[in-house]
């Protein structure tokens, strides 16, 4: 039956998602910490209470012994002991029990007023306690079934023993006192508790939105978007994940790259020439996204005119290149992302190759540098220009000719 009920405990568990799993799991933690911390402060308390109670009895029990001392040398000792004892329980409502006993084992102190005279009698069987500290010669204390008792002796003038004095209190004031700070210790811990609850809803969801992003990713490259990659965390456990979750998804598209090239026949030299540049500009080229409307060409010229003149172009190879890479980002947004917002078109550019004339002393003839135009965001389209099917997508390769002029006059 147990099992059984187990079992479906289990299932039902293993259907909420992680962030209920975190919230019932910290709070029942929080519930059991709370519970645990209360008993073991009630019982802390319970034996602090104890000794508290124990001392203030003893202190009473001394008090009246002090006073017994002068009374008992009296003819009349009970006209002093009755109303002082009457006094004492009033103040102290867990005095009980108080008597004061003489040499000859007489009641010569007492509340009721009837017990005077008689000879004394525990008022029940009592077990001494032992490991009590701080008591005097002569003094003890023990233990009944409903009473905790104090002897202290009554001494003379000269320090000779001429009585005694019993005091008492109920063994359940010191239950009912602790009951009292029990229900108050938990009441503290109860308003902690739900504040920590709080504390803990409200940052649960900023605590698990690395999670969350890990798993849109998931969802991205099972749909088979393996380009996808996250930014990375501030928490070291976290930023681990995210590296590992990148290094993946990299994996993943070298592997579906392998795979679509293995089944295709060999690249032709556009296709090659695409990838290899792609791959290029992916490693040093400089890269703008744009999104797929007219709006955004403005933008694209200012970008491309200060690339083309800080290569060191004349102003008509300026105008003319910038007009040629307008076009074919226009012809791109309009044919093929259909002047979709949502879609984007990557402008990639390619300097001069390290160690050329156009990086040691300025640009040289010849086609050194280029444009990579790319679209994001939908399948391949075999449109002109392109390096159609390629693992890149559909590349536009724009070649900019750097021809340098003799003098700085035609250059901006």
């Amino acid at each position: 039956m147990f099992k059984q009920w187990g079992t479906r405990s289990q299932q039902r568990l293993e259907r909420l998602g992680l962030r209920p799993r975190l919230l019932l799991t910290m709070g029942l933690l929080a519930v059991l910490i709370t519970l645990g911390t209360g008993l073991v402060a009630q019982q802390q308390q319970r034996a602090v209470l104890t000794q508290e109670l124990r001392a203030r009895l003893l202190v009473d029990a001394r008090s009246l012994a002090q006073a017994g001392s002068e009374a008992l040398a009296t003819p009349y000792p009970e006209l002093i002991l009755h109303p002082l004892i009457r006094q004492m329980q009033a103040e102290d409502p867990a005095l009980v029990y108080a008597v004061v006993v003489d040499q000859a084992g007489v009641v010569q102190g007492h509340s009721e007023p009837s017990r005077l005279g008689e000879r004394y009698a525990p008022p029940e069987r009592v077990t001494p306690l032992g490991g009590v500290s701080a008591l005097r010669p002569g003094e003890s204390v023990a233990r009944g079934e409903r009473l905790i008792l104090v002897e202290t002796p009554v001494l003379s003038a000269s320090g000779e023993r001429i009585g005694r004095v019993v005091a008492g209190m109920e063994r359940s004031t010191i239950a009912r006192r602790a009951r009292s700070g029990l229900a108050l210790t938990l009441l503290a811990f109860a308003g902690l508790l739900g504040l920590g609850l709080g504390v803990l809803v409200l940052l649960t969801p900023r605590v698990l939105a690395p999670l969350g992003r890990l798993r849109d990713g998931l969802v991205r490259i099972g749909r088979g978007n393996y380009e996808i990659q996250l930014a990375s965390e501030r928490c070291p456990d976290f930023a681990q994940l995210v590296e590992s979750f990148n290094t993946m998804s990299h994996r993943l598209l070298e592997r579906r790259v392998q795979l679509e090239q293995a089944g295709k026949p060999e690249p032709s030299a556009a296709e090659a020439e695409a990838l290899r540049l792609y791959s290029r500009a992916q490693k040093e080229g400089k890269r703008l996204a744009l999104p797929a409307n007219h709006e955004a060409m403005g933008e694209l010229r200012g970008w491309v005119r200060a690339l083309l003149e800080g290569a060191g172009l004349a102003d008509a190879q300026v105008a003319r290149l910038l007009e040629s890479v307008h076009a074919t980002a226009a012809a791109l947004a309009e044919q093929a992302c259909g002047l979709d917002a949502k879609q984007r078109i990557e402008l990639w550019w390619l300097g001069p190759a390290p160690g050329d004339g156009a990086r040691s002393g300025g640009p040289r003839d010849g086609e050194d540098c280029c444009f990579l135009l790319r679209e994001q965001g939908k399948a391949a389209k075999p449109q002109k220009n392109y390096a159609p099917g390629t693992e890149a997508g559909n590349l536009t390769i724009i070649p900019v000719i750097l021809a340098p002029q003799p003098t700085s006059a035609g250059r901006r």
